[in-house]
């Protein structure tokens, strides 16, 4: 199985594809561009900062996750939107930062600063 994180620069990173033939962000790595369908696709990393599109608290547990827990669309500055993990309750615009456990291959994000939290 191929890791999700990868370290550049001492930063974790999500491990994705950008294609050469028009530029579309991709997280996961494809072979062939999901917007073109190239198969002219390169390795990339993106990350780690980023924005809340759009979140939600879940109040159902599942395994790892006990509730209430928060997930997020996040727009990489730097890529594509992916669906993540908040460390905790974050204002939907608010700027965020992957943090990532790389032995588990896991990743999150949280808030930049503490005006964006939720009340």
């Amino acid at each position: 199985m191929t890791k999700r994180i990868v370290t550049v620069d001492g930063q974790p990173r999500l491990r994705g594809g950008q294609c050469s033939e028009c530029g579309h962000p991709m997280v996961p790595y494809r072979r062939v561009c999901s917007a073109c369908r190239s198969g002219g696709v390169r390795e990339a990393a993106f990350g780690p900062s980023g924005t809340v599109n759009t979140s939600v608290e879940l109040a159902v547990p599942t395994a790892g996750n006990p509730a209430p827990y928060w997930v997020a669309m996040v727009k990489l500055d730097d890529g594509p939107t992916v669906f993540a993990r908040l460390a905790g309750p974050v204002a939907n615009g608010a700027a965020v930062t992957m943090q990532a456990d790389v032995e588990s291959d896991g990743y999150w994000f949280g808030a930049t600063s503490e005006e964006s939290l939720h009340e």
